[in-house]
Parts: structure tokens; C-alpha cells; sequence
């Protein structure tokens, strides 16, 4: 997974790296500089002031100073920058829900995975690349941190460093075990949170509200929100539940390393075995051990939780496309005239139905023939214009355009063929001049034409921006 994510990254953004690889090593450098401060300071008070003591006490209080500016600086930058890649990452979701196919972006089980790749980059309505990379950027110089400040320690008895470090590694298995349950209500989370928005957003949309109204069907949607409420708040407390239950081992922990890092430097004071100078830089560097190990071990749990969130992500734009380009397909040019359409032995089954929408359905259709669709709702009259159009796939049978099955032409070809108006139509927030060119380069006069012909010219023209009026509010 890391090495999939900082590829997508290297891709996207040299700079991200360089900045991450350049505070890696300050990061790094940081502790031992803190460890060293106290030990300078005390040292030249106890030894009495020099003209060299003044000299590095200035000259620590500046790499000091200097350090942390740096470090704030890469920070914010690596934060800037993380921000902007999430938004690529993101996206690359949006162009792979325009470009897979239709009949697969209905399925739940892909609505669930949408949601999860969504929630995934952008969790907690944070960048997970941030986060990601902070978390990845911290068990790095965390690492090269340890090695310097341990041997400090161990001056005094390795048995020190390994009972910091058993009490460190029992933080670690509860931290584990807390995001093991976060991720397995993540995926509980999901489908609820789906259901949610849309009951939201049903009642928030004011075209809506006549119907609501006029039916009095706001005590039902009322009712459908706190039932999916109810849903949500189960999962938030089962979690809460979990981590309060967890945190009282933390805070038993907690209180047994301050016992440890307290009772070892006064031992170690009173047995000679430390200055005064080495009592303070004992202190900090065994702050800076604590602090780099749970920095390592909460960064990991992170990254496995994170990895998992990402995971979500990856398979989401791993999906197969319907935009993928064959060869050998057959070519459908959109000026052609078509001289005989037909539907034979036509069965179609949606992939969350176990019956079949329709059942072995055959006719033509010839050259300037004009037909209607009659039958009742929920009969496939949508399903078959989806089907012609190249939307779906046939379950079985096929359908043939002058004698060549659909499955056989560039799925472009076909869109480019067809001009369907489907019962739920969208007039797109946009201009009058984007609504009817959309993807192709904007040709006035020939938007114009065909203003014309369907005798809407006169209506845009005595609009006050023309074809530059938006159709609709967003």
C-alpha cells in the first residue's frame, strides 16, 4: 500500500517528496538538540560562565530556534500541498464514476464502495495523504531519534530502557485494539451514512417540497431521519463505549511511566551516577525515547488504519472501465443513417434484482419507422432505451444495429449515435451555451441552429446574458 500511495504521489508531486525527505532529517536532528539544551545550560551555571560556555549557549538557543521555524514552515507547506493532492485524488473518483459502467454504478455493493473510497481520502473530512505522509514522515525520524537519546539511558542500566520499553509496547497492543474496532464500525458506518444523506438531502432539496406538502409526508421523512439517527448514534456509542473502557488501562500506563522516568533519575542523582547537568539531559532524553516510541507506535497503528481507508480507495479506481478502448470493435459512425435496429432474444436481470426486468424480448425497428413503448411502470420501457443506447449489457441474447451486435461497437460510438431524453432528465447548473455543447468546442452558430429548430432561439435571445445564461441555480 505504501508503495502504491507514494506512487499516485510521485506522480502528482515531486516537490510533496523532497519537502518530506528535507524534514525527515530535521526531525530527526531535533530531539538530540533538545536533550543537549538543558545539559548546556546547567552546565555552564554550575561550572561557571565562560566566554566558550556563552558561546554555545547562544548558538544551541539558536539551531533551537531555527529548527523550529523550519520544521513549522515544511509543516504547513507538506499540509498546503497534501491538501491539493487529495483534491487530485478525489478527483480521480468523480472521473471514475463518469467512466464506469452505468449498470455496475447501480449496484449497492458499488454504492458502498464509492462511499468507502470517499470516506477513505477525505476521512474525517481531513486529507488522508496528509495525514498519511505526517504519520509515515514520524516513524522515520522517530526511529533515527531513539538510537540517538537510548544510549543516554543506558548509562545508567539497560534494565531501565527495557522496562520503559515493555510499559511502551502494552500501549502500543491497546492502541491496536482501538483502531481494530474504529475500522470494523467504519465499515458498519458506510451503508448508514449512505442511507442518511439521501433521506437528508431528499428533505433539504426544495424542488421537493410541493410533493411534501401536498402528501404531508413530513412526519414521514422525520421518521426516516431519526430511524437512521438511532442507527448512527448505536454505532457512535458501541465505539465510545470500547474506547472508555481501553482508556483506563492508557491512564494506568500513563501514571506507571512517569513512577519509572521520576524514581530512575532521583536513583540515578543520589547514586552519583548522574551530574546535575546529566540529570537534566536524562530527563528530556528520556521524554524524547517515550515520545519517539509512541510516536512510532501510534503513527503505525495510524497507517494501518489509514492503509485500510485507502485500500477502499484503490479498489474503487481499480474497477474496470466502460471506457476502455478495443481495437477490433466495430466503427458506428454518428452521420451514418441506421437501416435496421433489432432486439433479439433480449433478457436483462439489474445486479441487486434476482428476477429479470425483461424476459426474451424481440422486435425491428427499420429505417425511418417511428414506434412507442407502451406498458406499465417498473416494465423495462427505460431498460430497453438503456440497453439500445449502450448504458447496459444484455444478460442474454443481443441487440443488432444493421446486423452488428452493440457488444461489438466502441461504447462511445454508440452515446455519440443516440440523442435520449430519459424521464428523470438533468438541465446541468450551467450556461445555456454548456448545457448544449458540453464536452464539444462551443459553435455558436450552430447552437443557434439548433435553438432554432426546436424554436427556442427567440426565448434565449431576450435573455439578458443570452447563451451565457445559467439555466439554473445551483
Amino acid at each position: 500500500m505504501i508503495k502504491r500511495i507514494y506512487k499516485e504521489v510521485s506522480e502528482m508531486s515531486k516537490e510533496y517528496l523532497y519537502f518530506s525527505v528535507f524534514i525527515i532529517i530535521i526531525k530527526s536532528i531535533y530531539p538530540i538538540i533538545l536533550v543537549l539544551f538543558p545539559k548546556i545550560i546547567i552546565g555552564s551555571i554550575t561550572s561557571g560562565f565562560s566566554y566558550k560556555s556563552i558561546i554555545a549557549i547562544i548558538s544551541i538557543i539558536l539551531i533551537k530556534f531555527v529548527s523550529t521555524s523550519v520544521i513549522k514552515l515544511l509543516e504547513n507547506k507538506l499540509l498546503f500541498i497534501g491538501t491539493e493532492l487529495n483534491q487530485k485524488f478525489e478527483t480521480k473518483i468523480l472521473k471514475k464514476l463518469m467512466t464506469v459502467d452505468y449498470e455496475t454504478l447501480e449496484n449497492p455493493q458499488i454504492l458502498d464502495m464509492k462511499d468507502e473510497a470517499l470516506e477513505g481520502i477525505s476521512m474525517n473530512e481531513g486529507s488522508s495523504i496528509s495525514i498519511y505522509n505526517e504519520k509515515f514522515i514520524e516513524i522515520i525520524s522517530s526511529i533515527i531519534s531513539i538510537f540517538g537519546v537510548a544510549y543516554i539511558i543506558t548509562k545508567i542500566s539497560a534494565i531501565y530502557l527495557i522496562v520503559l520499553i515493555i510499559i511502551l509496547a502494552l500501549d502500543f497492543a491497546i492502541e491496536k485494539i482501538i483502531a481494530d474496532f474504529e475500522m470494523k464500525n467504519w465499515s458498519k458506518w458506510i451503508p448508514i451514512n449512505r442511507q442518511f444523506r439521501m433521506v437528508y438531502d431528499l428533505m433539504y432539496n426544495f424542488k421537493n417540497g410541493p410533493d411534501i406538502r401536498m402528501f404531508s409526508a413530513e412526519d414521514f421523512f422525520t421518521r426516516k431521519v431519526n430511524f437512521e439517527n438511532k442507527n448512527m448514534y448505536e454505532v457512535m456509542s458501541d465505539e465510545a463505549r470500547t474506547v472508555s473502557r481501553y482508556s483506563i488501562f492508557t491512564a494506568v500506563l500513563e501514571s506507571l511511566k512517569i513512577f519509572v522516568i521520576g524514581y530512575l533519575a532521583i536513583d540515578g542523582l543520589f547514586k552519583k551516577v548522574l551530574s546535575i547537568a546529566d540529570f537534566g539531559a536524562y530527563l528530556v532524553a528520556v521524554n524524547v525515547f517515550i515520545d519517539s516510541v509512541k510516536s512510532i507506535t501510534h503513527a503505525v497503528v495510524d497507517i494501518n488504519k489509514l492503509s485500510r481507508y485507502m485500500k477502499s480507495y484503490f479498489t474503487f479506481l481499480d474497477l474496470d472501465t466502460s471506457k476502455k478502448r478495443i481495437e477490433q470493435k466495430s466503427v458506428l459512425n454518428k452521420d451514418d443513417k441506421v437501416s435496421k435496429i433489432e432486439f433479439k432474444n433480449v433478457y436483462f436481470k439489474y445486479p441487486s434484482m434476482d428476477e429479470c426486468t425483461l424476459l426474451n424480448i424481440n422486435f425491428k425497428i427499420k429505417e425511418n419507422e417511428k414506434i412507442s413503448l407502451v406498458g406499465l411502470n417498473g416494465a423495462g420501457k427505460s431498460t430497453i432505451i438503456k440497453l439500445l443506447t449502450g448504458l447496459y449489457k444484455p444478460t442474454k441474447g443481443e441487440i443488432l444495429i444493421d446486423g452488428v451486435s452493440t457488444v461489438n461497437y466502441n461504447k462511445d460510438d454508440l452515446f455519440k449515435k443516440f440523442a435520449a431524453v430519459f424521464q428523470d432528465f438533468n438541465i446541468f447548473p450551467l450556461s445555456v451555451a454548456e448545457n448544449i455543447s458540453m464536452n464539444g468546442a462551443r459553435d455558436e452558430s450552430k447552437i443557434e441552429e439548433l435553438l432554432y429548430k426546436t424554436d427556442l432561439l427567440k426565448r434565449v435571445k431576450s435573455l439578458e446574458h443570452g447563451l451565457d445564461e445559467n439555466l439554473y441555480r445551483a
